[in-house]
This record gives structure tokens, sequence and C-alpha cells, in this order.
């Protein structure tokens, strides 16, 4: 980590030795942050994927005409046998007496990993203010931007300002990339065939809120 604390990489508010636990702080910080998504984001997803394993959740339910539906746990539906109405709670609907069959079917991915990667959203604010605040220690108090605009590199105080907190920000996005696709994966394996929705959804903006 010995190049990430050298001075080049850092605006003014971080830079010398007085200001050496401040990048360390700073770097330990994003690694806690990049943490704590990948685990919280696991535990969250494995928890709602059991728990769902364990109790009833939905169900396909395929009447004699071929109308299919999904009903949820306690609904009552009405089905008829030999010109006589019952009234069934699912999934106690007899077959064998109705035609109607009742298939159960796991939560939607979508409902598995909502909010799953809440901490990007964390970070993402935290590099925001980052940048900001390094644009700022340019101007305040240093007046390092009179000095800065005298290099020969024009991209010099841009790459001082965003370079790590963009870069955290990008392999955080990759993070949770792997999550996903790793989530996706367990869903599938875990999931018994004829549990599957028949579509899945993937809702991106759920996961992050």
């Amino acid at each position: 980590m010995k190049h990430l604390t050298a001075d080049k990489w850092y605006a003014p508010r971080l830079m010398g030795q007085v200001n050496a636990k401040l990048r360390r702080a700073f770097l330990c910080g994003i690694a806690g942050c990049l943490i704590v998504l990948a685990l919280y984001s696991l535990l969250l997803f494995l928890s709602r994927l059991n728990k769902d394993r364990e109790n009833d959740h939905a169900y396909i339910v395929t009447f004699p005409d071929g109308e299919r539906m999904t009903l949820y746990e306690h609904t009552l539906i009405n089905v008829w046998v030999e010109d006589v109405r019952y009234t069934y709670e699912i999934p106690d609907v007899p077959f064998e007496k109705t035609g109607v069959r009742v298939e159960r079917i796991m939560a939607d991915f979508g409902a598995l990993t909502k909010g799953a990667f809440l901490f990007l959203m964390v970070l993402f604010f935290w590099m925001v203010t980052e940048v900001l605040l390094n644009y700022r220690s340019f101007q305040h108090p240093s007046k390092a931007v009179y000095l800065i605009k005298r290099v020969s590199d024009r991209w010099e105080m841009h790459r001082r300002c965003l370079l790590i907190p963009v870069t955290a920000l990008l392999i955080g996005v990759l993070f949770c990339i792997g999550l996903g696709v790793l989530f996706y994966t367990i869903y599938l394996k875990m999931t018994p065939p004829d549990r599957i929705p028949e579509q899945i959804e993937i809702a991106i903006w759920r996961m992050l809120v």
C-alpha cells in the first residue's frame, strides 16, 4: 500500500506527513465499507432464501380449463365438484376431486435481493463527498490551485481529486456484479426446477434501495 500513501495521489487535505493517519483511515474505511457491503448483502440474501424455503410463499394454480394464476398462502378459492361449490385454502385444494393443480413456487429473485447492495449507495455518497472535499482543498485554505495550474499536466488536479474515490466506487460496483452473479447461481442451484418462477425478475434499482 506504499504507493497509495505517496502524496502524488492525494489532494492537499490528505498530503504530507501530518495527514498520514488520515490517509490510512481513509483507505481502511474504503476497505471496511467493501467488506461490510459483501457480508451484509450475502447474509441478507441467504437469510431470505432460507426463510422462503422453509415457509409457504406463492403458488401457481392451474385450473381445468388451462387458466393459470399466482396465489399466495391463506388465499381462499372457490372450486366446483359435481355442481357443488367448495371453498379451499391454498394449498389444500384436492387435485383428484377438483382438477385444480396447485404448485408451490419460490419467491422471485428480485424480492430476495431487494436492498442487498444498500452499502454501495453509502459508498457512492461518501465518495462524492470526498471528491467535493478534494476540490475544495485546492481552494481553501492552501490556495494550492495556483500551484497546480503551473504543472505541465493539466489533469494533475483532477487525478488527485478523482482517482482514489472513483477507483473505490468502481471496485464496489465490481463487488456487486460478482455478488449478483453468485446470488443468481445460488438461487437456481438451491431451488427445485418445478418451483422456479416462469419469469425471473432482475431489478437493479431494487437491489440498491
